[in-house]
């Protein structure tokens, strides 16, 4: 179990400002991240992505790190994101400019990233419905607005129920 409060790596829907907007009623802080030894998919027919364990762990998906994160904002996430699991992650920082640089072994100059862990939703439906590569530019955000009255309406339903 991790220390509250949480981090959460995402890599889809939620990286908008806007979804978290509704969801959470703030943008917490994030980071750029990613993470290795995963793949990203469409998932037929939405605009929104999944994510699997990959082939290979060369594979990464990038997004965001979300900290700050309170157990009722992480209990949200965990209704919302209802064709997931929640497992604990190693995530990887995109270094900073400011990031001092270590010699690779080809003599190059590359910037190692800060690591830590986060939960991270990953698919736990039918992979046989997962198509193609996700891009939030391409898959998202032409269903933006449709996408965002549904959250707006999840989260009447979701304190609706809390309430009762």
């Amino acid at each position: 179990m991790m220390a509250v409060p949480y981090s959460v790596f995402v890599y889809g829907s939620l990286m908008c400002p806007d979804v978290l907007k509704i969801l959470l009623g703030r943008i917490p802080k994030h980071s750029k991240a990613f993470v290795n030894g995963f793949e990203r998919f469409c998932v037929k027919g939405y605009s929104f992505p999944a994510c699997i364990p990959a082939s290979n762990s060369v594979k990464s998906v990038d997004g965001l790190l979300l900290e700050g994160i309170s157990k009722e904002e992480l209990q949200m996430f965990d209704e919302f994101e209802d064709e997931y699991t929640r497992e604990i992650v190693k995530v990887s920082l995109f270094p900073s400019p400011e990031a001092k640089p270590i010699t690779g072994t080809d003599d190059t100059a590359v910037q190692e990233a800060d690591k830590a862990d986060a939960y991270m939703y990953i698919w736990n439906e039918a992979q046989d419905i997962l198509e193609g590569s996700w891009s939030f530019d391409r898959h998202y955000l032409p269903k933006k607005k449709e996408y965002l009255v549904m959250c707006d309406k999840f989260v009447k339903e979701y304190r609706e129920e809390a309430s009762s």
